[in-house]
């Protein structure tokens, strides 16, 4: 699994020279494993990966932020805005709509094949 959302990052556009692509992979991973209703990203998610990772829930959600709000600002890939539009027309996704989309589209790809 680990590699099918490496994968969809890299078609996003966001590269493992930031921390927050592997904060991002534990994320999704965590996501796709769980019961979503009763998940909570700030409550659950954050703390989690904070916790393998030796760091603090902030610098996992700041992180993630920031790898998204770069993202926004490239060129946007052709996968970018299938999954959350053109970002000339719609406001950056938020780290839990990012989380939920991405992980809703690879677990969708998981069913088809």
């Amino acid at each position: 699994m680990e590699r099918q959302i490496r994968r969809m990052l890299t078609d996003l556009g966001i590269y493992s020279k930031t921390k927050g692509f592997f904060f991002l992979i534990e994320a999704i991973e965590i996501y796709i494993n769980s019961n979503e209703e009763q998940l909570k990203i700030t409550e659950n998610v954050y703390p989690t990966i904070a916790k393998k990772f030796r760091t603090t829930p902030s610098n996992v959600e700041r992180s993630i932020r920031y790898t998204i709000s770069e993202l926004y600002k490239s060129p946007a890939t052709d996968r970018y805005i299938s999954l959350f539009g053109d970002p000339q027309k719609r406001r950056k996704p938020t780290n839990t709509e990012f989380i939920t989309s991405t992980a809703y589209e690879i677990k969708s790809c998981m069913t088809i094949k």
